[in-house]
């Protein structure tokens, strides 16, 4: 495992150095334009923000073109290795990378923050409304719904790997669209939505009540808000998506 993680960086490690250096550049780019060009700091940070979530989005693509490679190399017998050894490997890279460029968010935050008094910060809001072990919880529920996510996708390109051509491509997009809605709408059956009250958010949870002038007001309720069904209905799902994802890397996949 540990192994096949060294490897899947040494092939990627070129490609992430230059993505880091071209965020870096991106992030200093922006701020010395909204400096010279006198915007408002607020404007800047919304800008860096969404350069941020495209380099998370980036990442995520980044691993799905390494798990991609890895089933090649599988199906070849180029690795002997378990077969969700390729599954696991891929995640903890993209967790990685998540967690990376988080740390950038939270540095380039800071110099928002001291160097030009930018009050109205994301992380400034969620300190008035989270304590310390609530934030904890909201981290492991981010990273389960990461894997979950992952584990979805990767689903998905095993089954459009076991037709051959351009039908594959098209399959495993239209299984994509099918899952996504037959999951949203057991969800949707098991744990109803509502505009207030508890919801779920991976593991953790999240509070709706009324604030004031007819507003929703959040608040963080970590562990304590589970959504036990749900997050077990997210459990059955994964397990089942592993096991198929194993079963058609040993049996099924056609290059």
């Amino acid at each position: 495992m540990i192994r096949l993680l060294k490897y899947d960086w040494k092939r990627n490690s070129n490609t992430l150095i230059a993505a880091t250096v071209i965020l870096v550049l991106a992030q200093a780019v922006v701020t010395m334009i909204g400096e010279l060009q006198h915007w408002k700091p607020l404007t800047a940070y919304i800008l860096s923000t969404v350069i941020y979530g495209f380099a998370g989005f980036l990442s995520f693509l980044m691993v799905c073109q390494t798990y991609n490679a890895n089933l090649k190399a599988y199906s070849r017998r180029l690795l002997p290795l378990p077969s969700l050894y390729a599954v696991a490997s891929p995640i903890l890279l993209l967790l990685a990378c998540s967690a990376f460029i988080f740390l950038l968010f939270l540095l380039h935050e800071y110099v928002y923050v001291t160097w030009f008094g930018l009050d109205e910060t994301i992380m400034s809001a969620l300190r008035e409304q989270i304590t310390a072990p609530a934030a904890f919880a909201v981290s492991i529920g981010v990273a389960w719904i990461t894997i979950v996510s992952a584990v979805y996708v990767f689903f998905c390109i095993t089954f459009a790997k076991t037709f051959e051509g351009k039908a594959g491509t098209w399959l495993g997009i239209a299984a994509f669209i099918v899952l996504m809605f037959v999951i949203t709408w057991l969800d949707s059956l098991i744990v109803p939505s509502s505009l207030s009250g508890d919801i779920p958010l991976g593991i953790t949870g999240v509070s709706m009540t009324d604030g004031s002038d007819d507003n929703l007001a959040l608040r963080m309720t970590g562990f304590q808000g589970i959504g036990l069904v749900s997050f077990l209905m997210e459990v059955g799902v994964v397990v089942a998506q592993l096991y198929g994802i194993r079963y058609m890397i040993n049996r099924k996949i056609k290059l």
